[in-house]
């Protein structure tokens, strides 16, 4: 029994730790205190820091003394590094991911979905002068938030979503007053009903959420093992219905051109 409640702790700190790692990640623009690791984590203070400081002692995390902020560490890069070939999905799609952004002057995106999050996998940008960068490579966002990341979310049924929303429910507001339950149910709603995401604004720590001058477009592009959107951000308030469909061909064209991947 006592090796069992062992095995059962060990298992916990892991969960624990691993828990943390991907809070700091969706805070990683502008880093996480601890404050708000604990109170997401829903730890208390004292174990939150002991976690911290311990995958800081591994380099799996890093503390900036100056901000004291905490954000990802090189061991992750590291260990990502080898990752096999057959998740190293940015290798894949990135000719076409290039092809999207020639064509439409706007920043492509390859996002996945990580338990409930997406995680920006990929990014290439376009030649247009001003450039919309909402997103950052390596940075996670709650599944809803993000035209991609809403194709993603309305490829699930509705109980799966309805688990995630609730899941959720508490990180939604580091993302700004816009970033609800009901915009994301209505965003999936249209995603639905238009075969993929559409969104007007973003969501960020340095700008504010929803304003006005960046939309996005995303598509499902696999549902294999990973589901897999690809999306693209542009300046602009709003896209005509003529101008949307010229995006929406543009980038079909190139998803289903894509060679299915093959399993290991």
């Amino acid at each position: 029994m006592a090796v069992e409640s062992t095995r059962i702790f060990g298992a916990q700190a892991v969960r624990r730790s691993l828990h943390v790692v991907r809070i700091v990640a969706r805070l990683q623009r502008r880093g996480a205190n601890l404050t708000e690791v604990a109170r997401e984590t829903q730890l208390n203070t004292s174990t939150a820091f002991r976690l911290l400081r311990c995958l800081c002692e591994e380099r799996m995390l890093a503390y900036d003394p100056a901000s004291r902020c905490y954000t990802v560490g090189p061991l992750a890069y590291e260990l990502g590094l080898a990752t096999p070939a057959r998740f190293r999905l940015a290798e894949r799609w990135s000719p076409a991911l290039g092809r999207i952004a020639s064509a439409t002057g706007g920043t492509a995106y390859l996002m996945v979905r990580s338990d409930f999050d997406a995680v920006c996998v990929d990014e290439v940008q376009g030649s247009t002068p001003v450039r919309a960068i909402p997103f950052e490579i390596g940075e996670r966002l709650p599944l809803g938030l993000g035209s991609a990341s809403l194709a993603i979310l309305a490829s699930l049924d509705d109980e799966e979503i309805e688990t995630i929303l609730k899941s959720n429910r508490e990180v939604l507001r580091l993302y700004g007053k816009t970033a609800t339950e009901k915009n994301i149910r209505l965003g999936v709603e249209q995603a639905r009903a238009n075969g993929h995401g559409y969104t007007v604004g973003t969501y960020g720590y340095n700008v504010a959420s929803g304003v006005p001058g960046i939309v996005g477009l995303g598509f499902l592009a696999d549902r294999g093992t990973t589901l897999v959107a690809v999306s693209i951000s542009l300046i602009s308030t709003g896209l005509s219905d003529v101008e949307q469909k010229k995006l929406v061909r543009i980038m079909r064209r190139e998803i289903e051109a894509q060679p299915v991947a093959q399993p290991a």
